[in-house]
């Protein structure tokens, strides 16, 4: 299944297939939907399961949700679930209950923590005694929705298998900055450019170029679309300089000096 990883025993206890299933009303008659089936023998080997590891920022909530049903014995009892779970804080953990035969949305709110770099999404079905009669697990719609994560690793470090995406070198190849992280308070906090007052930080346009003004000397400056991707990043700016930015969109400029952090949103 094309993105999601097959635990290894699992191969023994279910089959994991995509399959067409008509929701009416719901989607299109062409709807696909992942489908984990039980093998009817004893709970000798692992559960079923597949998952996802998704790379995220510290320090941010994370909004998951998913359509789901199935997985349950024919005497009622509920073995399936969706687990969220951060990878470097085992404590740091979700399950969500698969809790009816017909399709509902499941929704939760995750909290990353401070050296939370990735979490894990798993579809998941229970084992059980030989010849239990489990309806399949089956899901569609899976979402997890918040900020993208931007890593800045030092140049010249002893790489021991970092992938090269996770890799980045400022232009003049001493070491990658320590690139801010776009926070909640950064959106909710930030100025309209169109309503930013006269003496404080401002942004203008020349083209598709960005220029503050406002800012202090020393100010880092990083440039966000208002998905959290990071798209620029200036160190020691200086008021006027240029910030070439991607293409049209809606940007949050993050500006950090003497200890201050300021955002200023703009439309391209």
């Amino acid at each position: 299944i094309e993105g999601w990883d097959v635990y290894p025993y699992d191969q023994y206890n279910s089959t994991q297939e995509i399959v067409a299933e008509e929701r009416s009303n719901t989607v299109d008659q062409n709807n696909h939907v992942i489908s984990i089936d039980r093998y009817m023998w004893e709970d000798g080997w692992a559960a079923a399961s597949i998952s996802q590891v998704v790379d995220v920022a510290p320090n941010e909530v994370y909004s998951f949700s998913a359509l789901a049903k199935g997985g349950i014995k024919s005497d009622g009892t509920k073995l399936a679930s969706i687990r969220i779970e951060d990878q470097q804080n085992p404590d740091n953990k979700q399950t969500i209950q698969i809790a009816s035969a017909d399709y509902q949305r499941y929704e939760a709110d995750f909290d990353s923590r401070a050296t939370t770099k990735q979490v894990k999404i798993s579809l998941y079905l229970e084992r059980d005694k030989w010849g239990a009669s489990i309806s399949p697990l089956r899901v569609d719609d899976v979402k997890l929705a918040g900020y993208s994560r931007t890593i800045a690793r030092q140049a010249g470090f002893d790489n021991t298998g970092a992938e090269v995406a996770y890799v980045a070198i400022d232009n003049t190849g001493a070491y990658a900055p320590a690139l801010p992280t776009l926070t909640a308070d950064d959106i909710v906090d930030a100025i309209d450019a169109a309503d930013a007052p006269a003496n404080g930080l401002r942004a203008t346009l020349h083209g598709h170029m960005l220029s503050l003004a406002g800012t202090k000397p020393g100010a880092v400056v990083a440039v966000y679309t208002t998905g959290g991707k990071a798209v620029a990043y200036v160190a020691d700016y200086a008021d006027g300089t240029g910030i070439a930015l991607p293409g049209r969109g809606a940007y949050i400029a993050v500006v950090i000096a003497e200890g201050e952090r300021q955002s200023i949103k703009l439309i391209y």
